[in-house]
């Protein structure tokens, strides 16, 4: 099996992708691994060792469109695509990617540009369509911060090159190592924890459910066969408040993220949504997105069975 890689590559003139791998590698100094010169690829190494898993991947420059061997398209499983957004023409180098790129159908799509606002030539309203549609995340290595953003929001996003390397260790690398973890444990609460917020299943002693990549967790769902039904001022499911904070449009988000066969979710797809649930809550007033950042955070928390005690302060609506 060949090894997993993330290929970098750039469409602005005056952008090299091999600058990008670097500040990803911590080290200005790293040169390439190895070059296979009629492909045009320089090889970097680089050794994932995150709190779930460990694998060893190659990250990979290309400069020119071009076609590229079977064997290294199918290893391509994430695609970072540089370009300029204070060029005019933007966005339309980036188009002219989408045929090469289209062909690794990598997993991971990221478009990265050193700033994207409403003041630059490529506003970011644009960008960010485009990004929508064609399934890529947008990610600037130097954001301008709304000064509110930075000393009013509790829920910090991660941002720049760390944005870039979370990404990368989300992913389910075909050759990751996953490393012991802790059992999950549904009842380790405090005893004020409601019954309908307790799963219905537990997972047996062989299970493992932690969020990691490539690891699941036991769907959460409110108790089926209860003959007792919870007063109207109680609290509803971790669940249903998450379904609720979505909206219609991105409503059963459990029922979603499910593995139809075995009735569990996958942490990367988790991540995913909890980004796109950011990018939502940033269209909302100051107010507004941080009581939607905190109800979402509690509830995912108390779904995936976390102490009570390590949010002791937050609180969603049901508790007000």
């Amino acid at each position: 099996m060949a090894t997993p890689c993330a290929l970098f590559l750039s469409c602005a003139e005056n952008n090299n992708p091999n600058e990008l791998i670097k500040q990803v590698l911590k080290n200005s100094d790293v040169a390439p691994k190895d070059t296979v010169d009629d492909e045009d690829i320089q090889i970097y190494d680089w050794h994932i060792d995150t709190k779930y898993y460990t694998a060893d991947i190659h990250l990979c420059s290309k400069g020119k469109k071009s076609l590229v061997s079977q064997q290294f398209a199918e290893s391509v499983q994430a695609v970072l695509l540089y370009f300029d957004s204070t060029h005019e023409q933007g966005l339309e180098s980036v188009i002219q990617w989408m045929s090469f790129i289209k062909e690794y159908e990598p997993d991971v799509r990221l478009l990265v540009c050193n700033s994207c606002t409403t003041d630059t030539t490529m506003k970011r309203d644009r960008v960010q369509q485009w990004c929508i549609e064609n399934s890529f995340e947008l990610v600037e290595t130097n954001p301008c911060l709304d000064s509110d953003d930075e000393t009013e929001d509790d829920f910090p996003e991660t941002i720049g090159i760390d944005r870039i390397i979370q990404a990368l260790h989300a992913h389910t690398w075909t050759n990751m190592v996953m490393k012991d973890r802790p059992k999950y444990d549904p009842h380790r609460r405090t005893s004020n924890t409601t019954q309908e917020d307790i799963p219905s299943h537990v997972p047996d002693n062989d299970s493992t459910s932690e969020a990691a990549p490539a690891a699941t967790a036991e769907a959460v769902s409110t108790p089926s066969g209860d003959s007792t039904k919870p007063s109207s001022s109680a609290d509803t499911s971790s669940r249903a408040r998450v379904d609720q904070l979505l909206g219609q449009s991105e409503a059963s988000v459990w029922d979603e993220l499910r593995e139809e066969e075995h009735g569990e979710f996958e942490f990367e797809r988790l991540m995913e949504r909890m980004h796109s649930m950011k990018q939502q809550a940033s269209e909302l007033p100051q107010e507004e997105r941080k009581k939607f950042a905190e109800e979402v955070a509690v509830s995912f928390w108390r779904a995936l069975g976390g102490d009570e005690e390590e949010i002791a302060g937050l609180s969603d609506d049901s508790d007000s």
